[in-house]
């Protein structure tokens, strides 16, 4: 699980976009974190827009590109 939001290094279409890091058993390098970026939806999303972003991970969890980073997970949690 991403369990750390970093600094936001953009704003997308649905909301601000974050470094993060990934803590799952198998998935650090050289004993850290896989770096990740992770993408939020603004408190307050449209029914569509959010119909929207499922659209855009599951295109994103089928695409494999050597220039695009790959799709590891998607949480649909609200924040707390």
């Amino acid at each position: 699980m991403a369990n750390r939001f970093g600094e936001q290094i953009g704003q997308g279409a649905y909301g601000p976009v974050y470094r993060g890091g990934l803590t799952l058993a198998g998935t650090y390098e050289n004993g850290q974190p896989t770096p990740v970026y992770l993408k939020a939806l603004t408190n307050g999303t449209s029914a569509n827009l959010q119909a929207d972003f499922r659209r855009e991970a599951n295109v994103m969890a089928e695409l494999r590109h050597p220039n695009v980073l790959s799709l590891l997970g998607v949480s649909m949690q609200q924040a707390p």
